[in-house]
Order: structure tokens, then sequence, then C-alpha cells
């Protein structure tokens, strides 16, 4: 009795056992399951997070090139920009030279004052005090040189009170320099000076170029035929700064080839004695100040600062010159008004001459 007891005790411990057992091995694949679960999970995250990571340094670089994008793109706008106010003016100032143009073809000859003068008149002179060789006219207020050779001219123009006054001097129907002055305030005063080779016939005259006010005197006189030049500016200039030198584009005389248009220098062929005379224009109501150089050293200067209209400044000298020695103009100083970007006037309204006077 008593074994049977123990045996079936032993049973029901065995099949608890079992059961044990079998739940231990449940548990134990459950956990199994989890596990491999939890690293797979563990595996997606870290690549989600490299994936991530790897957008996020995308992304930032994209970021970045669109800030070089915008950058670059303000600076195209900048440029665009000042590009177009040079166009503007490249623009008016072909305008003007059309309208010369159209001049040119229709003018073979003087046009006869007339009681006013008006655009394109002649500017009359009536009292001659010196015409040695009988090549001024004072019926019709023109020089018609007598031989071939280089001649100077020079021509100082007033204006009535607060009025303004353009002038320009003319070879043969083509005009060749501009002046202006519109000093508002009091009586104006434009200059015309170049050094030009003449034929024998070819006349010489001083019109207005646009604004019919004048009263003053103008003289011409031969200058010797050895050294001489004369050039003149057809582009605006922008953007020069302290000791940059001035250009002037086009040269309408060069005899002697002392001027080089390239550094916009004149070198001295010959020794001996010089005249030099220029005229600077600003442009609207801007300063300028410029001077006039001998070897790299300021002999003289320039300054003009109309804040109202256009200012001139004008340069002169008479200079002792050896073989090589340089002369040029360049500017003296930038004005704080201008915003670091000294600007001369262009189209002909801005010129640098000289020539030998002795050797």
């Amino acid at each position: 009795m008593t074994e049977r007891k123990d045996h079936n005790t032993c049973t029901r411990l065995e099949n608890e056992l079992t059961r044990t057992n079998q739940l231990l091995n449940s548990l134990y694949t459950e956990f199994a399951v989890t596990k491999e679960l939890f690293r797979k999970d563990t595996v997606l995250t870290k690549q989600s997070l490299a994936a991530l990571t790897i957008q996020h340094i995308e992304t930032e670089k994209r970021i970045g090139a669109l800030t070089d994008d915008h950058s670059a793109t303000k600076q195209t706008l900048k440029r665009t920009q000042t590009e177009l106010d040079h166009t503007t003016e490249e623009l008016a100032n072909v305008k003007r030279e059309l309208e010369h143009e159209k001049e040119r073809h229709r003018q073979s000859r003087i046009i006869p004052p007339t009681e006013t003068t008006g655009i394109h008149q002649i500017v009359e002179f009536p009292k001659t005090i010196t015409n040695e060789g009988n090549a001024w006219d004072s019926r019709t207020s023109t020089f018609k040189s007598p031989r071939a050779g280089l001649y100077y001219f020079s021509a100082s123009i007033m204006s009535h009170q607060g009025e303004d006054i353009e002038t320009e001097l003319v070879r043969n129907g083509i005009g060749l320099i501009y002046s202006y002055d519109g000093d508002k305030g009091t009586l104006g005063v434009g200059s015309l000076s170049g050094v030009l080779k003449l034929n024998p016939g070819d006349d010489v005259w001083i019109r207005i170029y646009n604004n019919p006010n004048v009263n003053d005197v103008t003289t011409s006189k031969p200058v010797p035929q050895s050294v001489a030049f004369f050039a003149v500016m057809t582009d605006h200039q922008q953007h020069l700064g302290i000791h940059q030198t001035v250009g002037f584009q086009r040269a309408v005389t060069n005899v002697g080839n002392g001027w080089d248009g390239q550094a916009n220098v004149f070198r001295a062929p010959k020794a001996g004695l010089y005249y030099f005379s220029a005229t600077i224009m600003s442009h609207y109501a801007e300063d300028i100040e410029t001077e006039l150089v001998m070897k790299g050293v300021p002999i003289v200067y320039s300054y003009d600062g109309d804040k109202a209209t256009h200012g001139v400044g004008t340069l002169s000298a008479v200079l002792n010159l050896s073989v090589g020695d340089d002369v040029w103009i360049r500017i003296h100083n930038n004005p704080v008004k201008n915003d670091g970007n000294v600007r001369v006037y262009g189209g002909a309204w801005s010129w640098f001459s000289g020539f030998l006077i002795s050797e």
C-alpha cells in the first residue's frame, strides 16, 4: 500500500517535472525569438539612423549649394546692374555720335550765322586783333589754313549769367572736341584747345553744340611740325582710383609718335620745351581731382566739384623735357563723395594735347 503511494507520488512529480521542462523550453524558445527580433530591430534602427545621417549630410550639402548659388546670383545681378548702367551710358553716347555723324554727312561747309545763335550755328568773333597770314576770315568767323602744317587752336567761350553753354571745335564740318559750362550762380566759361594737322584750305571754327550763349575770343597759331599730339577720350571711364592713369582712346594728331595710346602717356621723342593742355569733365554732380604728371612727379592739379551739373577741370603747363621723359594725366585724389568710384566723362568732352615749342 505504501509502495503504491510512493509510486504515484513519483509519477506525479515526474509529470510535473516534464511539464516544467516543457514550459521552460517554451519560454526559452520565446526568449530566443524575442532576442532575434530585438537584434533585427536594432540592426534596422542602426541602418535607419545611418540613412538619416546620410540624408542629413546631403541636405546640408544642398543647403550649402543653394547658399552659394544665392551668393553667386546676387553677384551676377550686381555685375549685370553695373553693366546695364555702363550700357545705358554707352547708348546715350552712341546716340550722340549718330546724331553727330548725321550732321557730318549733311554739312560740308559752314552754316551762315543768324541773328539768333542756335544749335550748330557758328560763334562769331567780330573784332580781329591779330591776323598774320590773313588766315582768319572775320566775315564768316572761320580760320582757313594758308599752308599745310600743324596748328594749335584755343578758345574760351563765356555764357551769360546763370545759363548753360555747349560748344565744339570744328574742322571741315566735323566736330572734334566739345566744351561745356553750366554754372547756375554766375557767368560760365568753357574752353577748347587742340593741335590739328591741316592741309591748305582746311577750315576751322567754333560753333554751338547744344546751347546758344557766347561771348569771348579765339586764337590760332602754327606750331612746330616735329612733335605734336592731340588725344580725345571717346569712352566714359569709371572705377578709377588714386594715381590711376586717365585714358584717351582716340589719337586725332600724333606727329612724331610721342603719344602712346596703349599706355596713355606722352613720351618725348626730342629734347626741348613743350606745351601741354588737358580738359577733364566729371559726371553729373560728382567731384573730380586730376593732376598732370612728369616722370612720376605731379606738376599741376585740377579740381571741379559742381553739385548741380557736370564739372570741368583744366590743366596746362610748359615743361622742359629730355628724350624719353613721360607726361600723362592721372587721378589726384578719390573724393569721399564718389564712393571710391572716380568717373571721367568721355564722348570727346575730355581731351589731352601737347606740342614742341622749341628744341
